[in-house]
């Protein structure tokens, strides 16, 4: 029994020397590999060593040739916008110095053309681009902010998109917010349409705190309500433009307040003024006089345009004395008058250093209102053999020199109408005045909609 056993014991003993035997060479062979791996990486890296030498004796053995930075500066200057973008990637150094473009001092954005062809149109959503620099050229740009830091030296910029509703339900553009309050450099900014249209949302603080602003023209569907604190407000504007359908009443007279120390051209073109609590008629009315008396404090005002809006039939001889306070006023402006109205308008409420009276979109004559600003017809199409005695009846009123306009004049074109009656100075304009039939009240209304 005893050595059965012993027998049975030495057999697995002999199988564990032989595996303990077998692992022992595999070890040693796994180190015989890892040292000649490791002799071989030595020599790798020698032989790396030696050749990144070579390159580099071969590098100082070639003469370097380089451009000087202002030959590549002069370069840059001559180049269109995606080539000058791609000269900035090459070298941090031209990166540094030539980011921003120096020579773009204007800016015209407005929404990438539409490509039409014969089975399809397609509409980008994206901008166009155009500045005052020629060699750059008309670019177009998917976002408009990484466009900033070579963009941040221009001084006007006009961005403009169309006003009809049913696009702003096909605009894919994203939206890119606090495009204009990154803008310090801006002294002119001129805006159509942009919130919807062109995906680029504002507050009016982005414009307001702008410190070099002087020119500011919104035109809009509906202007911000959001004003800032008057202590915050940093922008010496001087020429303020507002064109909406709709304006709050406590927005426009905290605007006149702020800016009643600078501005020195104002135009406020709307068709509803939305007062504070309960829109009711006199309620409206008082706000429009609280909005014209404060209008009446700027001292250096020296042109005013009123829209139709504010020279309701219930409060327009109040609205005219106040602006009797202006001190400095030269031309006046009305989107629709009543020409009845115009000896006391002069004689009794326009200071004396008003020299002009212009009328823009609609004329009362009698009893009927006609529209301006037509085109293909003349100052006489309203002002017929009838109606022109009431105009000449109404001049000779007129007691001091005085310039009436009739129409805008566009640019510099001169008028083509020219007419001398009593003390006052008559200017027309081919094209500007129609009288093809006579509105109705839904007409007028209708024409006013879509200013």
């Amino acid at each position: 029994m005893g050595e059965s056993a012993k027998n049975h014991n030495r057999v697995p003993q002999e199988g564990l020397d032989t595996v303990l035997e077998r692992n022992t060479t595999t070890i040693h062979e796994l180190r015989s590999k890892i040292t000649a791996m490791q002799y071989r990486l030595a020599a790798l890296k020698a032989e790396n060593y030696r050749l990144t030498n070579h390159e580099n004796q071969i590098k100082e053995g070639i003469p370097r040739i380089a451009l000087p930075h202002e030959i590549v500066k002069m370069i840059f200057y001559e180049c269109d916008a995606l080539t000058r973008c791609r000269l900035l990637c090459t070298s941090r150094r031209i990166a540094d110095e030539l980011t921003v473009w120096n020579d773009v001092t204007f800016a015209w954005i407005t929404r990438a053309p539409v490509v039409e062809d014969d089975r399809k149109t397609v509409m980008t959503h994206g901008y166009k681009v155009t500045t005052n620099c020629q060699v750059i050229g008309p670019f177009q740009v998917a976002k408009l902010i990484p466009m900033l830091n070579s963009l941040r030296n221009i001084r006007m910029l006009l961005i403009e998109s169309s006003t009809l509703h049913f696009l702003d339900r096909c605009n894919r553009i994203s939206r890119e917010e606090g495009f204009f309050a990154l803008l310090y450099n801006l002294e002119c900014v001129k805006v159509c349409s942009t919130m919807d249209n062109l995906s680029l949302p504002y507050v009016l603080e982005d414009f307001l705190n702008l410190p070099r602003l002087r020119t500011l023209h919104i035109r809009e569907h509906g202007i911000p309500k959001e004003m800032p604190l008057i202590d915050h407000i940093r922008a010496p504007i001087e020429d303020l433009r507002l064109c909406s359908q709709r304006i709050h009443a406590r927005l426009l007279l905290q605007l006149c307040e702020a800016l009643s120390k600078t501005l020195r051209r104002l135009e406020l073109l709307f068709v509803a003024i939305i007062p504070e609590g309960t829109p009711t008629p006199n309620h409206r009315d008082e706000c429009i006089l609280r909005i014209i008396s404060a209008i009446a404090k700027m001292e250096n005002l020296s042109y005013v345009t009123l829209s139709r809006a504010l020279l309701t039939p219930s409060i327009a001889d109040d609205v005219c004395s106040r602006l009797g306070l202006l001190t400095s006023l030269e031309e006046i402006v009305f989107e629709a008058f009543d020409l009845n109205d115009l000896s006391r308008l002069v004689n009794v409420h326009l200071p004396l250093h008003a020299m002009q009276v212009t009328i823009t979109d609609m004329v009362k004559v009698g009893t009927r209102w006609f529209p301006i600003s037509r085109k293909g017809s003349e100052l006489f199409d309203v002002f017929n053999d009838e109606r022109i005695p009431i105009l000449q009846e109404e001049c000779q009123r007129v007691e001091r020199t005085i310039t009436l306009q009739f129409g805008r004049l566009r640019g510099l074109t001169s008028p083509t109408l020219c007419m001398k009656i009593g003390h006052v100075t008559v200017f027309g304009h081919k094209g500007v005045i129609t009288m093809e039939k006579n509105p109705t009240e839904h007409e007028i209304e209708c024409l006013y909609s879509f200013y």
